[in-house]
């Protein structure tokens, strides 16, 4: 898929090239037609548009990619959280709650000075 002011050729050469393969071996280029409304970033000699992969009856194979996806995202978003929880028990801060800080573990983080209270379950 590539811009129609785009060097269609050349493309297709480039991807034939990245994946060791003909240009014949692939479908006919996807052309999007030029809107001169849109700013595109896209643009210049080195841009050579998208490869589109198909796969038929390639059910096992995206179901393997999307759990692999899945798991990249999980991973990630446990790290920011783990960052964050990081943050948050920085001894002194008077940001955020956090356990571990107070009476009875209530989860308040005293700032320096500052006085004990009674918990609601009494000390």
């Amino acid at each position: 898929m590539i811009h129609e002011t785009a060097d269609v050729v050349v493309a297709e050469r480039h991807w034939a090239d990245l994946v060791g393969a003909t240009p014949s071996t692939f479908d006919k280029t996807t052309l999007k037609k030029h809107n001169p409304k849109t700013v595109r970033m896209n643009t210049g000699d080195n841009h050579r548009g998208c490869l589109v992969i198909k796969v038929l009856k390639g059910a096992d194979s995206y179901r393997r990619i999307e759990g692999s996806w899945y798991g990249i995202v999980e991973a990630a978003r446990e790290a920011d959280q783990s960052i964050r929880a990081k943050r948050a028990i920085h001894p002194g801060s008077s940001k955020g709650r956090t356990n571990g800080f107070g009476p009875l573990n209530e989860g308040s983080n005293p700032s320096p000075g500052a006085t004990a209270h009674k918990s609601r379950f009494g000390s």
